[in-house]
């Protein structure tokens, strides 16, 4: 076996070159400076040498000189490696010397080993070297001033790092002066706190007490501290108290109890005893910290406001509620609270006469009210009334209107009395749930029949374009079969369009700017709307980022704009402006369906002809169009609608007749970087000879599919549900190289089908195929990762070049979760924002050993694990190794700030696992994870 020596005063560097050439077969000896490799060389001599420049002892400018000087070890080629030296001039300096080849640092791994082996073919066909004259005084001077430029520059650096050190140690001072200092302020502050204060170990014993404990209950601390305390509790209180804090160990929460302790003098008083705990790094508790208040008084206030709870029963559990009564004698008169004046809008205290009371009332409700009032009045009926009132500021809203008649001893009615609650907010919630249950009702009814119906298209327009294939041009029935193909296409259309309304079309969204997307569409927005209407494009810069399907997002914005074009037939103006807002909770609470935080706004207004309320209100249900019979489906903007709410966003409308229209839609900004888009390679032929397992429950669609499979030469196994392919996968002894499976289908879907097969035949890829999106193989309508799928209805053409591109490339049939195991919660977020903005985004996290475990026992597949080594007790390799035996070949990347030497002295190996030293970039970690799971 070839020997080689090689040369390095740092470890890692020895470490990665000896694992890179052991790794192509060849012997490695290592040395940490050039008076050691000569030792080494001396003692046996190499076949080639491989060395740094700057090293202590003896450099390897020096080692190189010595080395073409020695008999023995003259003609052994010699290659400089370095990363400091990278000046012309120092390669000149090291050739002249007699190198063999100069290369720096870093280098492809293919490229260095290619180098090393043409050194030692070259020693192999036997090159003679030529003699190495001894260096010249220019050679000399040259030399001596390489080395001294590298250790000057060495001086300095290492002069940077003392001061950098010594900063850091004054600063280290600093914070521990100031943290003794805060023990002190908080040892004082403690003191001089008027409540108890305390801490105690993880068994809850107590450890301190300040002075307040030991002046109200005359027990001295010696007798408080341990179980001592607990004599101080009432006795009727100490299991209530211990219960209280086992609950909080079980869950490792804080905890507040309510108990009596007992004053020096006897007497009983009501405290609120709280705890927190400290947890460690496992999770365990480590010790407590409490306080305990006396709220003597706030238990006596509470009994007496519950007293009075009868009192306030009607009027005082509801927000938006008021009370209020009309005295009937001597006069009448009428009295409000002011919950009621604030409902109305009015100042506080305000009290108006019966006739100014009755004209708040909406016109069609004033006859109902007075009745009522007057029949409570006259024979004591009880009403219950909801109806509309007029606020001052002219706001028509919803009020329910209670009220009830008081007798006096005699039995003669005195006064009516009643409450008075806002209920507007109650009536528009129930007014959009109506609506909403309405638009998913229809959602659903869309996307069953766009589903049923991509099937009938699936068999119309591959047999038409199958009979097209085979009639020529000219023929006198080749027109009416595209004319069949045609209509086929605009169904198709339309089945798109009730999918994306009903939300159940495909997304591949990625992260992208609306702003260029706008920007890219205006030449053909131009064309679209003509030449009498002016176009204008605002955007805001920069604009946030966000998560969507570009595609979709270009439909939207086409659909609008066709929909602002046809709402001005004599011209006007349409803007599109791009802008970023912060949605906070005052616009969440007024729009339910929204999410607070950063958006990018869209909006498309237009200075048509306008909405009336009643249009706004049914503009996104699908096929209601205001335009004339013929003209339009009435789905475009149902489609808008159905791709906005799909992408987590919403959108909302403005209009008024004669004034104009304004959409805006809203989508959640995101921190991820900007994608380019990849285009797919087409494959070269759609031919092929390999099996394919064909499972779909509509028979036509199936005989399609097999004909144009067939057709193209591959060998089709066909079945009509997921127990038939089973039992074929079972009795046919071949490969089946690729399983082609309608999604939804009775008993067992096509992803549960891929799940049962995937045991038994690894290799098999999977390509599902549906005119319907569930949750199975798609979340809210986005493609799980590494799942191939063809949308129906299918044509010949792209169903051939997706089943090539799937057993081309090959898509993981399903894949399980990365796990990211570390205990720092800044790391542990750092890792799995970098592994996300690499495109990973099944992900699970653990902050301890333990939750790994749990974790790791209810998954059915991990695809990684990533963990720290330092994790409490148990070290992060053990967790791996345990993770491993529940899920065998498990690839594990393990991270350390500490170097593998030193984990290695402190009795820690990291077998068959890929090693990361912290501080690590996010480039290194994602080159590891691709590594290891692509």
């Amino acid at each position: 076996m070839t020997r080689i020596l090689i040369v390095d005063d740092k470890e890692d560097n020895l470490y990665y070159l000896k694992a890179l050439l052991e790794g192509h077969g060849y012997e490695v000896e290592a040395a940490h400076h050039g008076a050691e490799a000569l030792v080494r060389a001396r003692q046996q001599v190499p076949a080639l040498i491989i060395s740094d420049l700057l090293m202590p002892i003896m450099d390897g400018y020096t080692l190189l000189r010595h080395w073409r000087a020695d008999p023995g070890l003259h003609d052994v080629p010699f290659i400089v490696y370095t990363a400091t030296y990278t000046r012309p001039e120092d390669e000149a300096l090291a050739m002249t010397l007699g190198a063999d080849d100069f290369i720096l640092k870093p280098t492809e791994p293919e490229d260095f080993v290619g180098r090393v082996r043409a050194a030692l073919v070259k020693v192999a066909r036997g090159r003679t070297p030529d003699p190495t004259p001894p260096p010249n005084e220019g050679q000399l001077e040259l030399y001596s001033r390489t080395l001294i430029r590298k250790l000057e520059e060495k001086s300095l650096q290492l002069q940077d790092l003392n001061q950098a050190l010594q900063q850091d140690l004054a600063k280290r001072e600093t914070v521990e002066r100031a943290l003794r200092m805060r023990e002190v302020e908080l040892g004082m502050l403690a003191e001089a706190l008027p409540g108890v204060v305390w801490s105690s170990g993880a068994d809850g014993r107590p450890s301190y007490l300040n002075r307040r404990w030991i002046e109200y209950t005359g027990l001295s601390l010696d007798d408080s501290l341990g179980e001592g305390w607990h004599r101080a509790f009432h006795p009727d209180d100490r299991a209530l108290s211990r219960e209280a804090w086992r609950a909080a160990v079980a869950s490792g929460t804080a905890y507040s109890v309510e108990c009596r302790l007992r004053r020096a003098d006897g007497v009983y008083r009501w405290w609120l005893m709280r705890g927190a705990p400290v947890l460690g790094a496992d999770g365990g508790v480590l010790k407590w910290f409490g306080t305990c208040t006396d709220i003597e008084e706030l238990k006596q206030a509470q009994a007496k406001l519950a007293e009075a709870e009868g009192l306030r029963r009607l009027a005082g559990g509801v927000a938006r509620l008021g009370g209020w009564r009309i005295e009937l004698e001597p006069e009448l008169r009428l009295v409000w609270s002011d919950e009621v004046c604030a409902i109305y809008e009015l100042p506080p205290g305000s009290q108006p006469s019966a006739d100014e009371v009755l004209a708040f009332y909406a016109p069609e409700y004033r006859d109902a009210i007075i009745k009522a009032i007057e029949a409570c009045a006259r024979n004591g009926v009880p009403f219950d009334l909801e109806m509309q009132v007029v606020t001052l500021s002219k706001r028509r809203i919803w009020v329910r209107v209670m009220g009830h008649a008081e007798r006096d001893p005699s039995g003669k009615i005195v006064r009516v009395f009643g409450a008075f609650q806002d209920i507007d907010d109650v009536h528009k919630l129930q007014d959009q749930l109506r609506q909403a249950q309405k638009m998913e009702a229809i959602g659903v009814l869309a996307g069953g029949v766009a589903h049923d119906f991509n099937n009938l298209l699936s068999v119309i327009l591959s047999y038409s374009h199958l009979v097209l294939g085979q009639l020529e041009p000219g023929e006198p029935m080749r027109a009416d079969v595209e004319e069949i193909q045609r209509a086929g296409e605009r169904a198709t259309e339309l089945t798109r369009q009730l999918l994306a309304f009903s939300r159940k079309q495909l997304l591949q969204p990625r992260v992208l700017d609306v702003g260029q997307v706008v920007a890219g569409m205006e030449k053909m927005l131009r064309r679209l709307i003509g030449e009498d209407i002016e176009l204008a494009l605002l955007g805001a810069r920069p604009l946030g980022k966000v998560h969507a399907d570009p595609g979709q997002i270009e439909q939207i914005v086409m659909n609008l704009v066709v929909n602002a074009r046809d709402a001005m037939p004599r011209g006007g103006k349409l803007t599109l402006e791009t802008q970023n807002v912060d949605l906070g909770a005052a616009y969440v609470a007024e729009h339910p369906g929204t999410t607070p935080g950063p958006h990018v706004m869209l909006a498309v207004s237009d200075t048509g002809c306008g909405m009336d309320a009643a249009t706004r209100e049914r503009v996104f249900e699908p096929f209601f169009t205001t335009q004339e019979q013929g003209k339009g489906t009435g789905l475009g903007l149902s489609t808008v609608f159905g791709i906005v709410n799909q992408s987590h966003g919403h959108i909302r409308v403005y209009s008024e007749p004669g004034v104009g229209t304004t959409f805006k839609l809203y989508l959640p900004c995101t921190d991820a970087p900007l994608e380019a888009l990849v285009p797919t390679a087409a494959p070269s032929s759609l031919r092929g000879s390999e099996t394919i397992l064909l499972v779909e429950d509509e028979e036509q669609v199936r005989l399609l599919c097999r004909s144009i499979l067939r057709r193209q030469g591959y060998n089709v196994l066909e079945a009509q549900n997921g127990g038939e392919a089973l039992l074929i996968s079972e009795r046919f002894g071949a490969k089946i190289h690729l399983l082609v499976t309608d999604v939804v289908m009775p008993r067992m879907s096509g992803r549960e089908l891929a799940e049962r097969l995937a045991p038994m035949r690894p290799e098999m890829r999977v390509l599902f195929v549906s005119g319907y999106t569930p949750d199975s193989i798609v979340h809210h309508g986005v493609l799980d990762a590494g799942v191939a799928f063809l949308q129906k209805p299918l044509l010949p053409e792209p169903l051939l070049r997706k089943v090539r591109e799937v057993l081309d490339q090959g898509s993981a049939p399903v894949r399980g979760p990365i796990l990211v195991l570390e205990d720092d919660a800044q790391m542990r977020r750092l890792v799995v924002t970098i592994l996300r903005s690499g495109g990973y985004q099944d992900i699970v996290q653990a902050s301890s050993g333990a939750e790994a475990l749990e974790l790791g026992r209810a998954a059915d597949r991990l695809r990684l694990l990533v963990t720290d080594v330092t994790l409490g007790s148990v070290p992060g390799t053990e967790i791996a190794g345990q993770l491993g035996a529940r899920h065998p070949g498990l690839p594990v990347i393990i991270m350390s700030g500490y170097d593998l030497e030193t984990l290695g002295r402190r009795g820690i190996s990291v077998p068959e696992a890929l090693f990361l030293r912290k501080p690590f970039s996010p480039q290194a970690l994602l080159d590891r994870v691709r590594d290891l799971v692509g």
